[in-house]
């Protein structure tokens, strides 16, 4: 009796039948099949193309994976991918499984070059190009970098690795970093200033770059600008208690990512910005230590030298508080160690969780700021961020000049998950489609950290790690790049065509969800 009971569960314990996946490597511009591209499906194994193009893959465990080939000449690529930094289509293998024919779309790298010439037409050697697209963040524009490189002895600049998309380009002259540490001496007057293409020196006016895949755009050439400058002088004063020594001051403008660092006058607290362009700039000191006694004021510059600021030293605020647990995933969090603040002209800063679960977060700025645990999102998720009676999760942490806040964060790991598929609008599978889970307005946080997915070839998709909320989901064209819209402004135009979903605690929700295609 006991033998013929041994059988069935000797069965019940073999192994599931291994998979496999077979395809083309190609030319995504041309069509023409690739050789010697690297291929790697994450998690399982690698290989290389042949002269044909072909690959294949053996022995594939059944699972979830993601295809990326890497070759000289093409931006490293994932299966399914339509944009650059997308992940691309998950492929699901059931047991047993061959998959036969997969078509993997390599992407040429495009290049923009130019050349960079002076106020007085001459070319410029060691000019600073940079290049960029435009993002989104906390509902305003943003130029993020994508590439950069220096004129040589001809003024001529070239950057490459460029995916397929829509770019700004700017151009600085040598003596005018984009980050300056001034110059000793330096007067105010004309000089060459960081300028985008074609002759602007702000970036809202900038002339957009259209590049198609694989493209040299040869003729991005700039004429930096000569702009009056002016010079601004102060003199940080002590509150008192504490010395104006080894005290830097700053000017930053936030909007045109420019940033200068003053000369100071040792021991004095005085200090000099020899020649700034117009604008408006926050201006902060920074002392050498944590805890250091900080000044914080707006300057406004327009048309002559700005004289006799004073930066008074107030003192700076500290965060203290404890981490507390619902749940029994403590151990899981042991290695998660910081807390961080995050403010205006990151004021903010980050506090050590010691072995008591307790954080303190000092030389603390005025201001309202998210705190974030930092850490693996998939292990925990904050619940509530307590300061008294108040839950400051959503708004944000208001903090005053010199005062102690106290607060409690309360991590949760009773995550839930969503899963489903999405299909297109003739109802057939929306493979690699990228799905976006957004909390109700009364969840919704300020740093618009919200969960998103994509669909594996057959239109399924799952997210796991969900906090338990009320959410609208959304199925995005894998050609549309979130990154590239305004949040706020896409739920407003695009609010009917969202699936509501509630994830409750260790519960699994599913929905099916329309394809919102790109716009003509």
């Amino acid at each position: 009796m006991y033998l013929l009971l041994a059988v069935p569960l000797l069965l019940a314990q073999e192994p599931p039948p291994k998979c496999s996946v077979s395809g083309t490597v190609v030319n995504s511009v041309t069509g023409d099949p690739l050789n010697k591209v690297d291929l790697v499906l994450l998690g399982s194994a690698s290989t290389v193309s042949d002269a044909a193009g072909h690959f294949c893959f053996t022995d594939v465990e059944p699972g979830r994976y993601r295809l990326i080939g890497v070759r000289q000449g093409f931006l490293e690529s994932t299966y399914g991918a339509k944009r650059d930094r997308s992940s691309g289509t998950t492929i699901a293998f059931e047991a047993g499984q061959e998959i036969k024919g997969l078509v993997m779309k390599m992407t040429p790298f495009a290049v923009i070059a130019g050349t960079v010439r002076g106020i007085d037409g001459e070319p410029l050697i060691d000019a600073e190009v940079n290049v960029y697209t435009m993002t989104h963040e906390a509902g305003k524009p943003k130029l993020e970098g994508r590439g950069n490189a220096k004129t040589d002895d001809l003024g001529q600049y070239r950057v490459r690795d460029l995916p397929p998309g829509t770019y700004y380009v700017s151009a600085t002259p040598p003596e005018n970093r984009r980050f300056w540490a001034l110059r000793p001496g330096a007067k105010p007057g004309e000089t060459g200033v960081l300028t985008y293409y074609p002759n602007t020196t702000r970036s809202h006016d900038a002339m957009a770059v259209k590049v198609p895949a694989g493209a040299r755009i040869t003729s991005v050439d700039i004429t930096v600008r000569s702009e009056q400058t002016y010079q601004v002088r102060g003199k940080v004063i002590s509150n008192g208690r504490d010395s104006v020594e080894d005290i830097g001051v700053y000017l930053e403008d936030e909007d045109e990512n420019h940033s200068f660092l003053a000369d100071n006058k040792e021991g004095t607290g005085e200090f000099v910005f020899p020649a700034v362009p117009p604008g408006v700039y926050s201006l902060n000191t920074r002392g050498r230590n944590l805890g250091s006694p900080r000044g914080f004021l707006t300057v406004e510059v327009v048309d002559r030298s700005v004289e006799g600021l004073r930066v008074v030293l107030g003192p700076t605020a500290e965060v203290k508080g404890r981490i507390i647990f619902e749940g029994d995933n403590k151990s899981d969090f042991q290695r998660e160690r910081g807390v961080w603040l995050m403010g205006p002209s990151n004021l903010g800063g980050v506090g050590n969780i010691d072995d008591e679960l307790a954080f303190t977060v000092r030389d603390v700025l005025p201001g309202t700021y998210q705190v974030k645990v930092m850490g693996d999102p998939r292990t925990f998720y904050q619940k509530s961020i307590r300061c008294g009676d108040v839950d400051v999760l959503r708004n944000g942490l208001a903090i005053a000049e010199g005062a102690t806040a106290n607060i409690e964060v309360v991590l949760a790991s009773d995550f839930g998950s969503v899963s489903g598929t999405v299909l297109d609008k003739d109802g057939q599978p929306a493979a690699g489609a990228t799905v976006l889970l957004v909390p109700d307005a009364s969840q919704r946080r300020r740093d618009n950290d919200n969960p998103s997915t994509s669909a594996d070839q057959n239109g399924r998709f799952e997210q796991k790690a969900v906090p338990p909320g009320d959410y609208k989901l959304f199925a995005l064209d894998a050609g549309i790049d979130p990154d590239e819209f305004d949040e706020e402004e896409f739920l407003k135009t695009n609010k009917d065509r969202g699936t509501a979903v509630t994830v409750k605690p260790k519960t699994a929700a599913t929905a099916q969800l329309k394809l919102i295609p790109p716009k003509e």
